[in-house]
């Protein structure tokens, strides 16, 4: 499903003194005033952009203990940071910690935003496929869990969702297929699968019962530790993503799964 990063060429030996240039320098510049530097605050669910092709993602911030070699420019989601000048991520399912050099958040200009100014502030837009030309249809890539929004071949929005574990086609995977959206419910949902929580559910494959939704949350709307970790079939976003699918979202759009 993914590639062994373990068996590249692994920049260790090169890579330490860079960083730790970076960081006395770093600290230079801030004791001189200057704060450009400053690593900027991640937010729980904050997608970015990896900048150094293998990258070494680590166990935990104080355990370097490299669990994956990660690729230049894939996408991961943000959980916390930066402490001790490192990140903590999520990388093709992997949750594990890297340097703050290594990953660009969107919005700082190096990361390849999938997010535009004019496109946040939008959220009520009638979205009119009669208006802009094209089928409104969504795309999930089992691959690497992209989850992108389409008006006719364009890329609106691309997001990177939580999928199952199993790569097969049974009851708990997130199957390949064309399906349609059969339904839509916003507030806080029940779901026995989880036994908690999510919102803004956009329900597309019945037999599964696998749908879009926010990662999973206690009955007070909080996000669970693990609620964005493998799924039981559905794909699972950050909440403000998952608002967004669900207002593109309408009853009978075509949704296409597949590796």
């Amino acid at each position: 499903m993914f590639r062994d990063h373990a068996v590249g060429i692994a920049p260790t030996t090169s890579g330490m003194p860079r960083r730790w240039l970076f960081v006395v320098f770093a600290a230079l510049l801030l004791l001189g005033g200057s704060g450009w530097l400053v690593p900027e605050d991640a937010a729980a669910g904050q997608a970015g952009t990896v900048v150094v092709d293998g990258a070494p993602l680590f166990a935990d911030h104080d355990d370097h203990t490299v669990i994956e070699w990660m690729e230049e420019g894939t996408r991961v989601d943000f959980f916390y940071g930066p402490h001790n000048w490192m990140y903590e991520i999520r990388y093709y399912g992997t949750v594990g910690w890297t340097w703050v050099e290594n990953i660009a958040l969107d919005g700082e200009g190096t990361g390849g935003s999938t997010w535009s100014d004019e496109s946040s502030e939008s959220e009520d837009a009638s979205w009119d496929a009669a208006a802009t030309g094209g089928e409104r249809w969504i795309d999930v890539n089992r691959s690497n869990g992209a989850v992108t929004l389409y008006e006719g071949s364009t890329p609106l929005y691309v997001f990177w969702g939580s999928l199952s574990r199993s790569q097969g086609e049974d009851f708990y995977a997130t199957a390949s297929g064309t399906y349609y959206v059969y339904n839509k419910v916003e507030p806080l949902t029940y779901t026995p699968y989880a036994d908690n929580y999510f919102t803004h559910w956009v329900g597309f494959d019945p037999e599964r019962k696998n749908g879009f939704h926010s990662y999973v949350k206690y009955a007070d709307g909080t996000v669970t530790p693990n609620g964005g970790g493998f799924s039981a079939g559905c794909v699972m976003l950050p909440t403000d993503q998952a608002a967004i699918v669900f207002d593109f979202a309408y009853v009978g759009m075509r949704v296409e799964v597949h590796w």
